[in-house]
């Protein structure tokens, strides 16, 4: 059994280290967050590209900067009649989340595709593992 472990073990880890420097890579770029304008039954969806303050980037999402987008269907609308919803996309655990489906996925589909070939050789380490009987049985 150790020899299937070695096997997938030396296999999953460069996609292992693949993907941790994707995930940190990807962990050092900024979070895009979002902020969603209601007015009324329409809305819309507005990047928050550049915050005032980075650290905590929905603070800009207010009916303030709903209308000084100058959104064609905010035009006629009241200040008190428009609801901002500020919301991010592309987070870390997401990413995980991808990630570890996918390789989770992968390494099932490739341990069915090499079992049939793997199991002799397990089977063989194995018999070679169990020890030998130290007597003989000899027939009457």
């Amino acid at each position: 059994m150790t020899a299937a472990w070695l096997t997938l073990l030396l296999f999953y880890l460069p996609i292992a280290s693949a993907i941790s420097a994707q995930l940190s890579y990807s962990s050092a770029s900024r979070i895009t967050s979002f902020c969603k304008c209601i007015c009324n039954s329409n809305s819309t969806i507005i990047p928050l590209l550049h915050p005032s303050n980075p650290s905590n980037p929905c603070n800009d999402c207010n009916r303030q900067f709903c209308l000084n987008y100058q959104l064609p269907f905010c035009t006629d609308v009241e200040a008190e009649a428009i609801t901002t919803k500020c919301f991010q996309r592309d987070s870390l655990k997401d990413k995980l989340v991808v990630y570890l489906f996918i390789f989770v996925t992968s390494g099932l589909l490739i341990w069915a595709a090499v079992r049939p070939w793997a199991q002799k050789y397990i089977d063989a380490a194995q018999d070679r593992a169990r020890p030998t009987p130290a007597y003989a049985v000899l027939p009457n």
